[in-house]
């Protein structure tokens, strides 16, 4: 069971206050999250319609990729995101409760000359030996991008074109964190 902290003056759960700072940055109203951190009560209602918008976008883009299914490679799952800020919420959620749990998965999103990517794993992946930060930062520099974060969440951004050798890369480093322990000592 995690802590919960109450703002006394907002009258709500802090992860709540997170939730709907989050969702106004996602859908680019980073100055409707800050009114709301403030203190500004219609602010605050705005942003709930906005969480509301952003919570149905994340939806209907699980139900599609649980209809159609993720790209694997041998240790890693992958899925292309048109909306860029949907898709390390989609990662993490889709990890949680609908993604292949024995697997890491990255979310790509190709812009305009580079593809950014999120990347999530699980606590049993991380206690096996996974670092995505180290992963993503490792392969990412081998296709002249950059990458890094944490080991259970992380990103990069690689030039457009270069999606396939670092997805190859990704999946070759993973299966080296978490070959057996005999496998690394040779």
């Amino acid at each position: 069971m995690e802590d919960r902290y109450w703002i006394e003056p907002d009258q709500m759960y802090a992860q709540d206050l997170e939730a709907y700072v989050n969702s106004c940055d996602r859908l680019g109203q980073e100055g409707l999250g800050l009114a709301v951190c403030l203190g500004d009560r219609d602010a605050l209602t705005r942003a709930e319609k906005l969480l509301e918008e952003y919570t149905a976008r994340l939806l209907e883009y699980l139900v599609g990729l649980e209809a159609k299914g993720l790209f694997a490679k041998r240790h890693i799952q992958f899925f292309y995101c048109d909306d860029a800020s949907l898709a390390g919420s989609v990662a993490g959620t889709g990890m949680q409760f609908l993604f292949d749990q024995s697997k890491p998965v990255l979310g790509l999103s190709v812009l305009d000359g580079v593809t950014k990517v999120s990347a999530r794993g699980t606590r049993s992946l991380i206690a096996a030996g996974l670092d995505l930060a180290a992963a993503l930062r490792e392969a990412a520099s081998e296709v002249d991008g950059n990458g890094g974060g944490h080991n259970i969440a992380s990103g990069a951004t690689v030039p457009k074109g270069k999606e396939e050798k670092f997805l190859l890369l990704v999946d070759e480093i993973v299966a080296r964190q978490l070959a057996p322990a005999s496998e690394k000592a040779q």
